[in-house]
C-alpha cells in the first residue's frame, strides 16, 4: 500500500513532534546543554541551518495539496517556518546564536509542552479530520 507524499509528511511531522515533546519533558537538562552548545559552536549553527533549509524546502515542494484546516495546512506552515529558520541561521549566524542564547531560558520550559500539543493536534487531524 502506498501513501501520497502529503500523508507521509504528516506522519513524519506527527512522529517528530510527539517524540520531541516527550523527550523535552523527560530530558530538560540535556536540552539546556544542547541549546547552550548551539549558541556557542558556529558549526552547529551552520549545519542546523542547512538541515532546516533542506527539510523546509523538501516539505514545501512535495506538499502539493491545497491547505485547508487539516494536516496539509500544518505541513505547509511547518515547511515555511522551517525554511525561514534555515535561511535565518545561514544568512545571520551570529544573530541566530545570540537569539538562541538569550531566549533559551524563557522558551525551553514550554517547548516540550508546545511540541506535544502540536503532535496531538496532528494526530487528531490525521485520524479524524483527514
Amino acid at each position: 500500500m502506498t501513501y501520497p507524499i502529503e500523508t507521509f509528511l504528516a506522519f513524519l511531522y506527527t512522529a517528530l513532534f510527539l517524540t520531541i515533546g516527550v523527550s523535552f519533558l523527560n530530558n530538560k537538562k540535556f536540552y539546556e546543554a544542547l541549546t547552550n552548545d548551539f549558541s556557542k559552536i558556529a558549526g552547529l549553527t551552520y549545519i542546523g541551518g542547512i538541515l532546516a533549509f533542506g527539510f523546509g524546502l523538501f516539505t514545501i515542494i512535495y506538499n502539493t495539496t491545497t491547505p485547508y484546516f487539516s494536516s496539509a495546512l500544518f505541513i505547509e506552515i511547518f515547511g515555511w517556518l522551517t525554511l525561514l529558520k534555515g535561511l535565518f541561521r545561514l544568512l545571520t549566524p551570529t544573530l541566530a546564536q545570540r537569539l538562541t542564547h538569550s531566549h533559551a531560558k524563557r522558551v525551553l520550559p514550554y517547548a516540550g509542552w508546545i511540541s506535544l500539543i502540536v503532535g496531538i493536534v496532528m494526530v487528531l487531524l490525521l485520524y479524524f479530520v483527514g
